[in-house]
């Protein structure tokens, strides 16, 4: 578990009603300044404090416990359930096809923004 996965994850969560936050790495997990935390649930899980457990399968497929599900797109896109659709941008970037972008602004902290 990484603050910037943290994030995406967060930010998937908040579907269509997505707002701009940060997230930071903290004493066992990672706080997120619209008041979700994460911490990590096993090897490859994590558990955010809104209950919602997000798994990783061995094929690498992302499986949300809140029913949220998600598959590649031809244009490189993750499309989720929920009307959400991200995509990587290098190594410390991801956006969001509703604008928004998380990205590193320093070590162990994430700001998802407008952009």
């Amino acid at each position: 578990m990484n603050v910037l996965e943290v994030a995406v994850f967060a930010m998937v969560a908040l579907g269509p009603h997505q707002q701009p936050f940060t997230c930071e790495v903290s004493i066992g997990g990672v706080r997120c300044s619209h008041g979700i935390a994460a911490f990590r649930d096993g090897a490859n899980d994590i558990i955010m404090s809104d209950g919602v457990k997000v798994a990783k399968s061995p094929k690498g497929e992302l499986l949300f416990s809140n029913g949220i599900q998600a598959h590649m797109d031809s244009l490189g896109w993750v499309q989720f359930s929920n009307g959400t659709a991200v995509r990587r941008e290098g190594t410390e970037k991801f956006r969001f096809s509703t604008g928004m972008v998380c990205r590193y602004t320093a070590v162990g902290r994430v700001s998802c923004a407008r952009e």
